[in-house]
Formats: C-alpha cells, structure tokens, sequence
C-alpha cells in the first residue's frame, strides 16, 4: 500500500483516489463540458477543453481550486 504525505498528513492510495473522484465530480458540474482529473503521478491537477472552446490545449494546476480559477481566466497559462 503507498501511502501519501500532504501537509503532515499521510493518506492512503484510496483515500487520494476517492478525494480526487469526489472533486472532480464538482468540478465537472461547475465546468461543463471540460474533461477534469487528478494525475496520481504529477500530483497536479488537469483540465482539457470541449471541442470548440475559444483556445486548445490543457490547463494544469497545484490545487483543483486554482484549476477552476485558470480555466475561468481568459488568459490561462497552456499547457501543451
């Protein structure tokens, strides 16, 4: 079993994995259309447009709050 060490706090690969899920749930909610998900290996968070969104490529962020935030910006920073 891996376990996970954020802020002091060691969580399991479950724990991570069913946080993540929960999130992105809400983030698809609040992001229509916008394909979101928690990279267990980066540790960052992603996001990739609908098709025919005004720009292309993916967002990535530390925390899912600060993806929302650069997905909402017009002009977030790319990751290509």
């Amino acid at each position: 079993m891996t376990r996970h060490i954020t802020d002091d706090t060691v969580r399991t690969d479950h724990e991570v994995r069913a946080d993540a899920l929960r999130t992105t749930r809400a983030l698809r909610r609040h992001l229509p259309g916008w394909v979101c998900w928690y990279g267990t290996a980066t540790m960052r968070w992603w996001g990739m447009p609908p098709p025919g969104y005004r720009r292309t490529g993916l967002v990535e962020a530390a925390t899912a709050e600060e993806l929302a935030l650069r997905i909402r910006q017009p002009s977030s920073p790319r990751h290509d």
